[in-house]
């Protein structure tokens, strides 16, 4: 039986999308956040303006975002001054970019190929776009609840595709895979939704955390909320390489936090360890079947040749195209559709030196998080914890899962926490210049001769 909520053209889909966006201008006097907390949760909707010379649909969130930038560039309060430092990963990502442009040139279908750079640029208009708006310590709060609003979403559609096998919102979920038993939310593939969960479950956890320290009810109950949610959310798509990444992740996170030295920090994480292996026994004595036929048994060994037989021939393509590759989504027409793991996909398609790009992109980022971890202020110690943790799930979860490159919606997800380190660490910088400056007027106070009486 179907479920379709809104069984209308696209149309009239678009219509009314851009009227409730005209009407949270008018309601909301901080429009950019209106524009940034409704691109953020649509990212991953379906559906959009076809483009046929780089076959790919402009969808709702990059007109949001791509006006967002605009605007941002056009206010003279807007600077990148302040970000000095903060934008290294940039490098090796237009660097990325640039590779896949010229593997282009190698592809059997160049309209195809053109879609991954792409893709990349937008990555980098989301990412500028979003930082020129996180002013304040309160503009990257609200960040965090969009982050959670985006997850308490897609997990309430997967829920209901979940509960009712034929449920459909329309126009934005309207292609499903076969894969009936598996929920997806709005996504293409269950994967890619377990891959968005398993990078901001994390985030938002540590948006709980800094909500019980700092006494926010407001984001305790979101971020709260989307954690509860979203850990049902990831266990109804049953992704194998999302529950491990995810549990790799989160217990990396809990490690750092147990080894560190803030002890508000440690106090929450032990809170934290003692839910989720209480959960975890319940959820064991519950699911066990479950998760143990998902894990070891139902159609696990023709799933692992069958993968094992794809990256051979990813692998066969690197060897012929090592330096261009064979360009962005051309790799199924050399012999196999798509490679599941991403360090292979990437290499095939756009060469080695693009793995390389991503590998220093990678590392840039990592540089970012511990200076994060350094750090003597408790919120951005606490943030960069949680986002070990997605790149420690991103990077176990890739190993089986080419859904990073495949996947738009979880570029954005994955920049958006490269977004919270950078504005975490921009914040520190400020605070720290403040303090300078504020120590040096006092000790300039106090050298001047005093007036005489």
């Amino acid at each position: 039986m179907s479920y379709q909520l809104f069984p209308y053209g696209q149309l009239a889909f678009t219509i009314i999308c851009f009227a409730l966006i005209s009407i949270a201008f008018v309601v909301f006097p901080k429009r950019k956040r209106v524009l940034m907390f409704i691109g953020i949760c649509v990212a991953a909707w379906r559906g959009g303006i076809w483009i046929a010379p780089i076959a790919m649909d402009l969808k709702l969130f990059h007109v949001l975002f791509a006006c967002l930038l605009l605007w941002n560039l056009s206010d003279s309060t807007s600077s990148f001054r302040s970000w000095k430092g903060q934008l290294r990963p940039l490098l090796p990502w237009c660097l990325m970019i640039a590779w896949s442009l010229l593997s282009v040139g190698k592809a059997l279908n160049p309209n195809l190929a053109l879609k991954g750079p792409t893709q990349l640029l937008f990555d980098v208009v989301f990412f500028l776009s979003v930082i020129l708006t996180l002013r304040t310590a309160d503009d990257f709060r609200f960040f965090v609840i969009c982050i959670a609003a985006a997850i308490i979403g897609q997990s309430i559609v997967a829920l209901l595709q979940f509960k009712f096998t034929g449920f459909s919102i329309g126009v934005i979920d309207h292609v499903r895979v076969t894969l009936w038993w598996r929920s997806n939310g709005t996504f293409r593939h269950p994967n890619q939704l377990g891959m968005a969960l398993l990078i901001s479950l994390p985030i938002v956890i540590r948006g709980a955390i800094s909500g019980m320290i700092t006494k926010d009810n407001k984001l305790l109950i979101i971020c709260g909320a989307a954690t509860v949610l979203g850990g049902i959310a990831i266990l109804t798509t049953y992704s194998r390489g999302s529950w491990v990444g995810l549990t790799a992740g989160l217990m990396v996170m809990v490690s750092l936090d147990l080894m560190g030295k803030q002890s508000k920090i440690r106090k929450y994480a032990k809170a934290f360890l003692l839910i989720s292996l209480l959960l975890g026994v319940l959820g064991a004595v519950k699911f066990k079947n479950v998760v143990m036929n998902r894990m070891f048994y139902t159609d696990h060994e023709q799933i692992l040749e069958g993968r094992q037989s794809l990256q051979q021939e990813g692998i066969e393509v690197i060897r012929n195209n090592p330096i261009l590759g064979v360009g962005y989504a051309n790799g199924q027409f050399y012999g196999h559709n798509i490679v599941h793991n991403l360090y292979i996909l990437i290499a095939s398609e756009i060469g080695i030196p693009g793995l390389v790009f991503l590998a220093w992109f990678l590392w840039d980022f990592l540089r970012l998080l511990i200076k994060g971890h350094r750090s003597k202020i408790a919120l951005v110690k606490n943030y960069s914890h949680g986002i070990v943790g997605s790149i420690v799930a991103f990077l176990i979860a890739s190993i089986p899962g080419p859904d990073f490159w495949t996947s738009q919606a979880i570029q954005i997800h994955f920049w958006a926490a490269l977004v919270i380190i950078v504005s975490l660490n921009r914040l520190e910088q400020l605070a720290i210049l403040k303090t300078r400056k504020e120590q040096f007027a006092k000790r300039a106070l106090s050298l001047m001769p005093q007036k005489l009486t």
